[in-house]
């Protein structure tokens, strides 16, 4: 029997960045199984559910979550990125991220309105699904493969610490404007 790894804390942000890569794979399959379901069960009270879950954690956490990235973590590797290899994948990973999020906010917006017409009975089924699951995947899978490594070994503990504070932050913020 296998039991899912405990969660990671602020004490590990990078841990807490690659659990939220987690949940957003569990997110899409959500969303690749909501099709499914809604074809063949209309809009009932479990894809109410699930889309009310999905954009919660889209409308909320996920950008929490590229604020840590952008304002947080890519400033720290730029900071401590000495070598000309290092300055060069960081300063490239910095562009991508950004153009990366953009894209996947522009999806999100089109993707949350369909599923949000598709809960007032508007629609069959929200057709930005697809393209958004696909840029979520790819998106997560670069950081995952690419930027959370060689983070792994440019953050002092320092950083580690000052990143995990400014994540909680972030979401200490994010629960008193949301009262």
């Amino acid at each position: 029997m296998k039991f899912p790894s405990p969660a990671a804390s602020f004490d590990d942000p990078l841990g807490l960045l690659r659990d939220c890569h987690q949940r957003m794979e569990g997110f899409c399959e959500t969303l690749e199984r909501l099709q499914v379901h809604v074809r063949a069960h209309g809009v009932d009270d479990e894809a109410r559910a699930a889309i009310a879950r999905i954009q919660a954690y889209f409308n909320h956490a996920a950008l929490h979550h590229h604020a840590d990235e952008e304002a947080d973590l890519l400033p720290l590797l730029h900071l401590r990125a000495v070598t000309h290899e290092a300055q060069m994948a960081v300063t490239g990973w910095a562009a991508r991220i950004d153009t990366d999020h953009r894209a996947l906010a522009a999806s999100w917006a089109k993707l949350r309105d369909e599923l949000t017409a598709l809960t007032d009975g508007h629609r069959t089924g929200p057709s930005e699904s697809a393209a958004f699951v696909a840029m979520t995947r790819a998106h997560y899978r670069f950081e995952d493969e690419s930027v959370f490594p060689l983070a792994s070994t440019l953050l002092t503990a320092d950083d580690r610490v000052a990143l995990g504070q400014s994540m909680a932050r972030r979401r200490r913020a994010g629960l008193a404007e949301n009262v």
